[in-house]
Order: C-alpha cells, then structure tokens, then sequence
C-alpha cells in the first residue's frame, strides 16, 4: 500500500501549495516548511491534478450558470412573445368595433 503524501497532510499544504504555483524553488520550499526535496517534488504532480480538477469544476459551474441564464432568457422571450400576441390582438379588437 502506498504512503500518503506527506506534503498533502501537512498542516500549511495551503501555503506550500501557493509556494509551488508562485515558482519557489522545491529546495526553498522543502527548506521553509521543513519537509523533503523530495516530497516536495512529487506533490507537485498532485498539484498540477489539482488545479485540473479545480478548473474541471470551474467550468461545469459556469456551464450549469449559462444554462439557468439561458433558462431564464427562453422564460423572459415566452413572456414578452405572449405580451406581443395579447397587444396585437387588443389593437386588432380595437380596429374592428371603432365605428367609421
């Protein structure tokens, strides 16, 4: 069974994490949060999967947002298309019963 990734159990994982994306050397990082060259390296995979999952999600939110957007833009186009027919057919009521 393999060992969890020490990094990713670290209490300041958060700060490390930023550290690796802000381009900090792994040896600087091992060195600041006292962890292995090493470890520091592998976790970095686990970081590029991270930030994949993350942008995954990231784009299913906004899909799922444009689809309630246009949701409501199809609500919005049936309630002003019934407005339309309702005032053409009051206007054409009104055309008909004007006496000449």
């Amino acid at each position: 069974m393999a060992r969890p990734c020490t990094v990713c159990s670290h209490l300041k994982r958060a700060e490390i994490d930023e550290a690796l994306l802000g381009r900090t050397s792994i040896r600087d990082v091992a060195r600041q949060f006292e962890v292995g060259r090493n470890a520091v390296d592998r976790h970095r995979s686990h970081v590029g999967t991270l930030l994949a999952e993350a942008g995954q999600r990231r784009a299913k939110l906004e899909v799922d947002h444009g689809d309630d957007l246009l949701g409501q833009v199809k609500a919005l186009t049936r309630d002003l298309q019934r407005a339309l027919d309702d005032a053409k057919r009051r206007r054409r009521g009104r055309k008909r019963s004007k006496p000449r």
